[in-house]
């Protein structure tokens, strides 16, 4: 066999490890259900109660952390847009 070729399921393991390393793919950006208003309205109050009142603040800075989720990181960024929209 020649080493330069790997076997199928090398390179499906392969790619299951970028993937989990990337820690995102196309359906956990997109999430399951969405992100509906009553979600973000709920996660900008919980902001404001965690960083002292500064919920944009602390949804950039909660945004930085590197152990974040991917539906995490998609609430945020909802709250961020809204929070700049309003």
């Amino acid at each position: 066999m020649n080493p330069d070729v790997l076997p199928w399921r090398q390179i499906a393991a392969r790619n299951a490890r970028r993937r989990r390393k990337a820690g995102m793919n196309l359906f956990s950006w997109m999430g399951a259900r969405g992100i509906s208003e009553a979600d973000v309205r709920s996660e900008v109050w919980k902001l404001g109660a965690r960083h002292r009142g500064e919920p944009l603040a602390g949804a950039l800075e909660e945004l930085k952390a590197t152990d974040i989720s991917a539906e995490r990181a998609q609430l945020l960024r909802a709250c961020v847009r809204n929070l700049r929209k309003g």
